[in-house]
């Protein structure tokens, strides 16, 4: 029996809206790259709020329903420091915003009442931009990037040949944001 098919590779992740996703690409191309580097897909870059790995497709139902009422704040985010990690990954890391280690932690929480494995390490927020970057350089001039994440998403990374990350749920979802919309105090 092929247990792939019966699962996916999910993660959680905040992923920039089209401003962001401007100003990130803007910055990259800021960047001395080396010969053989893999940038990330433009459109799917992502900050991982939980990497799940394998989940079974008959879990994938629950965990999308307890997902679902985890609340979320706006958050903050600032994009600051440009580095390589070790392995040649190239990150913007993210400063620190008690809204997003809130989430994090919230979502955390959600998991492991469902039984699902968390990572142990501590959680770095970082934006992966390329990978095998070993002397890759980041610009000096360049500020870091705001970006306001108002929702978060569940994500299925794709394996070879169709490769990419696919949303599978957002939240808050249209129904949630009317609803905290309706509930808004009336300023007018």
């Amino acid at each position: 029996m092929n247990t792939a098919a019966l699962s996916r590779r999910l993660f959680v992740a905040l992923m920039p809206g089209e401003g962001g996703m401007a100003s990130l690409q803007e910055h990259r191309r800021h960047w001395t790259w080396p010969p053989g580097v893999r940038l990330a897909d433009a459109a799917t870059l992502h900050v991982t709020l939980h990497f799940l790995g394998d989940v079974a497709l008959a879990q994938e139902q629950a965990l999308v329903s307890a997902l679902r009422g985890v609340r979320m704040a706006p958050c903050n985010m600032t994009l600051g420091a440009a580095t390589v990690w070790a392995g040649g990954i190239a990150v913007l890391l993210v400063d620190h915003d008690h809204a997003l280690a809130r989430l994090h932690a919230s979502i955390g929480l959600t998991l492991a009442g469902l039984g699902m494995r968390l990572d142990r390490r501590p959680w770095v927020p970082h934006l992966t931009l390329a990978r095998h970057a070993q002397g890759a350089s980041p610009p000096t001039s360049d500020g870091p990037i705001e970006w306001r994440a108002e929702h978060f998403s569940l994500m299925w990374s794709r394996p070879a040949p169709l490769r990419g990350y696919v949303p599978i749920a957002t939240w808050p979802d249209s129904e949630q944001r009317q609803a905290m919309v309706s509930k808004a105090p009336d300023t007018g």
